[in-house]
């Protein structure tokens, strides 16, 4: 780990002095009102200081902690965001605007306040553990979710976000999505574990590749982003020029596969249209692919629209900010406990998310769509408690974030195992309602508690074994 004193002196205001810079280049980038210009400005201001002044994790101690990834999706994903409402994309008054700011900036100062208690987890964190028989078994995983894959690719079941497949056509595609997660289970399993990171590199590669396959256009970011955070926990990178020059080129290459895939995905929805999933043929797709220099404008507008978190909630803030819907007090929240509860022993149970809702309701999407799109914990602090609540609640999830990465890393190897493969769930949280992560968060903690049971007895068994007298 990189101590506090480290970071102090030139290198730290020459940091202070480039972000702060940047932030209010990318300001005076967006055609919005000056009001909200010179407020955006105090928020990216703060973000950029504090990140680096806050007297428990800084970025230079650890740039994976959830609150550092919170307060980077807060910079671009609300501020921006509420840039981007301002310069006309959406009519909405800049008084609205201005107010979601210092919605936003309040739920970060609450987070900010919160993480002051929070306890620090170890330096030495993968010290002392036998992990040879949990490499072997997270192995085994691994090469039995890929059996699967190659089974379901076959008959044509492929797996993706982009196109439907026949087991979702006949209800079953939890049970698929189950299976598939096997392989990447197994696969940072063998990452935490294995004596050696190395032989693991051609593992996470596969899942890129198959991630790339099912049309994941975020796929390098969702994979080498928490597979840099085990190998910074393991000490095997610290924080240099070496590392930003790193996280310079996944950047990179994340851009050219976003466009790539995306290309992907339109050759693999013709072929499907025109021969239907029978006639699907991955190679064919490949070569069918076009890349249009233009589509590159596609990654600004995409991350826009997947990042734009301010402008979802100023929908809802603009519609009921006069009271025209009636206060939930709570009860969107209380689907967090029920997720355990099978649809087949309950069928009415209540959906646990209100992406379908507020897509049809907010956004006016047709119902014959099957798209969903998030609430944000901010939209969903305010259907609840109004103001209150969209400052409280995002306050208290994104120390809540940073509580639950703190506790687990303090479990050694199994808690970093949590954390790396539950990451994407907790980066992708706050574009969401707060009940869909921590039910994907539970079911993850209940899958490795049985993993780590199994594993317990299996030590014990073969002690037995070596105990037991001849003859």
């Amino acid at each position: 780990m990189v101590d506090r004193a480290d970071i102090h002196g030139k290198p730290l205001i020459a940091a202070l002095l480039i972000s702060l810079a940047l932030g209010n280049l990318l300001i005076l980038a967006y055609d919005a009102s000056w009001p909200v210009r010179c407020v955006a400005g105090l928020c990216v201001s703060y973000l950029v200081l504090s990140l680096f002044l806050h007297p428990r994790q800084s970025l230079a101690s650890d740039p994976f902690a959830m609150h550092v990834v919170a307060r980077v999706m807060v910079l671009f994903g609300y501020v921006l965001s509420c840039l981007y409402v301002s310069s006309g994309v959406v009519r909405i008054n800049d008084d609205l605007i201005l107010l979601a700011l210092g919605i936003g900036l309040g739920s970060v100062l609450l987070a900010d306040l919160l993480v002051l208690f929070v306890p620090l987890p170890p330096d030495a964190r993968l010290a002392g553990d036998s992990t040879s028989l949990e490499a072997r078994l997270f192995l085994l995983l691994f090469a039995a979710g890929w059996l699967w894959r190659a089974y379901a690719f076959s008959r044509g079941l492929l797996y993706g976000t982009f196109i439907g497949t026949r087991l979702e056509l006949t209800g079953a595609s939890n049970i698929m999505g189950t299976l598939n997660s096997l392989a990447t289970l197994g696969m940072w399993g063998c990452v935490v574990f294995a004596r050696r990171s190395r032989w693991t590199i051609p593992l996470v590669a596969m899942e890129v590749i198959w991630l790339l396959a099912t049309g994941s256009k975020g796929a390098v970011l969702y994979i080498l982003v928490p597979f840099l955070m085990v190998l910074f926990q393991r000490g095997t990178i610290r924080i240099n020029g070496r590392f930003v020059a790193g996280m310079g080129a996944i950047l990179v290459l994340f851009m050219a596969t976003f466009v790539v895939v995306h290309g992907y995905r339109v050759a693999v929805a013709k072929q499907v249209a025109g021969a239907g999933y029978a006639g699907f043929e991955a190679s064919e797709a490949l070569t069918t692919i076009e890349v249009d220099p233009n589509d590159f404008v596609l990654i600004g507008k995409s991350l826009t629209e997947r990042l734009n978190l301010a402008e979802r909630y100023l929908l809802i803030l603009e519609r009921d900010e006069a009271g025209a819907s009636d206060p939930w007090y709570g009860q969107s929240y209380l689907t967090a406990m029920l997720w355990f509860v099978p649809r087949a022993v309950w069928p009415g149970k209540p959906s646990m998310s209100l992406g379908r809702w507020f897509a049809t309701e907010y956004l006016g999407w047709g119902e014959e769509s099957r798209s969903e799109a998030g609430v944000t914990v901010w939209g969903e602090g305010f259907l609840n408690f109004r103001i209150i609540g969209a400052i409280l609640v995002p306050g208290l999830w994104i120390a809540f974030l940073q509580l639950i990465y703190s506790l687990a890393l303090r479990r050694g190897r199994w808690g970093i195992l949590f954390v790396a493969s539950g990451y994407l769930v907790m980066m992708n949280s706050l574009s969401a309602n707060v009940a869909l992560p921590i039910a994907g968060l539970a079911q993850l903690l209940l899958i490795l508690l049985f993993l780590r049971v199994l594993i317990v007895a299996m030590r014990r068994a073969a002690r037995r074994l070596e105990v037991r007298p001849v003859g």
